[in-house]
């Protein structure tokens, strides 16, 4: 891939992770539960922010759920 092309799939992947820190964000303070691929199912969880959770590594990154 040429650079110009990496650096725009750089800076989406930056952009989604950002949007996913949000809605992560706002569902823990609203207590609202999002879905989440885990164990090969769905799962609706509450998520619980990291204090760096804006590094996120993976599609689950930033947060982990509590069942509830």
């Amino acid at each position: 891939m040429e650079k110009e092309q990496m650096d725009y799939a750089e800076s989406a992947l930056r952009a989604l992770r950002r949007a996913a820190f949000k809605v992560a964000e706002n569902a823990r303070k609203n207590g609202i539960k999002i879905p989440i691929w885990k164990n090969g199912r769905i799962e609706y969880i509450i998520p619980n922010l990291e204090p760096d959770a804006r590094d996120l590594t993976d599609e689950l990154s930033g947060f982990t759920g509590t069942k509830g």
